[in-house]
């Protein structure tokens, strides 16, 4: 009876997977491994994709852009995920809105859990180097997968004022899938062999 409740306790031990712990991951991307023109050509746009091999369940995702534009305001710059959900960070058509006539993002960091909106944006705040809340929210990425190329667009949607790309920064928050580890798998199959044996024994 008691080697039973051993092997038992074995068992059960092997089966109780340990607390997945949040990690931080940030991934950097640059198009064509540098500097490279937006426009001044209308409907330009420059990609760079960043793959990201590391699974993660996400719970947040911010984006880091920096580049050089004459009139910010003509820009639209998506986020698109590994499974094509795209993600307006900021730019509505070519209307002049998000950052109006100033020039440069420096540091410009897209965050749902910043305190202005980009959409709020103006000349005097270029090169806006602070968090903006994203025209569009990110947390629409969050409990999916972290796993893939993750690309980002951006489009100069006027054919006067162009500029280039610098470089992006892809930063995730979220919890690694787990996966049973072959030891513990071992350890369970040892409990339930005791377990049975002593089963056998006691019959």
């Amino acid at each position: 009876m008691i080697k039973t409740t051993l092997f038992a306790a074995v068992a059960a031990a092997a089966l109780t997977a340990a607390p997945a712990s949040a990690a931080v991951m940030t991934y950097v991307g640059t198009a064509d491994g540098g500097l490279t023109q937006i426009g001044p050509n209308a409907g330009t746009s420059v990609t760079s994709t960043i793959s990201v091999l590391d699974d993660f369940l996400i719970t947040d995702i911010n984006v880091e852009v920096n580049l050089e534009h004459t009139w910010v305001g003509d820009l639209d710059i998506d986020l698109i995920g590994p499974d094509l959900t795209t993600v307006r960070l900021m730019g509505d058509n070519g209307l002049f809105v998000d950052g109006s006539s100033g020039d440069d993002l420096v540091m410009t960091i897209f965050d749902d859990e910043a305190l202005v909106s980009i959409t709020t944006a103006q000349a005097a705040d270029a090169p806006y180097t602070q968090s903006w809340i994203p025209r569009e929210a990110l947390s629409i990425f969050d409990g999916t997968s972290s796993l893939g190329d993750w690309t980002l667009r951006i489009t100069d949607t006027v054919n006067v004022d162009g500029g280039t790309f610098g470089n992006w920064r892809l930063t995730i928050e979220g919890e690694p899938v787990d996966v049973s580890e072959p030891g513990a798998l071992g350890l369970l199959g040892l409990g339930l062999a005791g377990l049975a044996v002593g089963r056998r024994r006691r019959q």
